[in-house]
């Protein structure tokens, strides 16, 4: 589209953000109305924040795995709106640990999996954009 007279009072402009903080636009953290719940070994996981195809954590002294660079986990459970709701199965490989931070790449078993994953963080982003939080995504369905 051609910026003249008419479509001047039709545009619009965005602000796009530094390159080191754009990973942070496609990243939400979950919160208590719409939470995420991660289990791994059986010890639950304090989620720091997920996007489509990654995920930081906190294991805390729950469980302290020796865990490297490039370990994986393989079908972990990842609960979207929190314990006893729909969960989808996951694969995590670690990239980064530090203390008991874990920033992993994952993805998640089949696609229904990677969906609901989406759908999920697209709730999450929609709920945030508008200043408040949706309680169950699928209801407004």
């Amino acid at each position: 589209m051609f910026l003249n007279e008419a479509n001047k009072k039709r545009a619009f402009y965005i602000e796009l953000p530094a390159v080191a903080s754009r990973r942070g636009a496609f990243r939400i953290e979950p919160d208590e109305k719409m939470p995420a719940v991660l289990l791994i070994e059986g010890a639950t996981a304090d989620i720091q924040n997920l996007s489509s195809s990654g995920i930081a954590f906190y294991l805390g002294d729950i469980l302290k795995p020796d865990i490297h660079r490039g370990n994986q986990f393989n079908a972990i459970p990842l609960y979207l709106g929190g314990a006893g709701n729909e969960f989808i199965l996951i694969d995590i490989e670690v990239l980064h640990q530090q203390d008991n931070l874990y920033r992993c790449r994952m993805s998640a078993k089949d696609h229904a999996g990677q969906m609901a994953l989406c759908r999920y963080i697209v709730e999450r982003q929609k709920a945030d954009i508008r200043g408040q939080v949706i309680t169950n995504p699928r209801a407004q369905e």
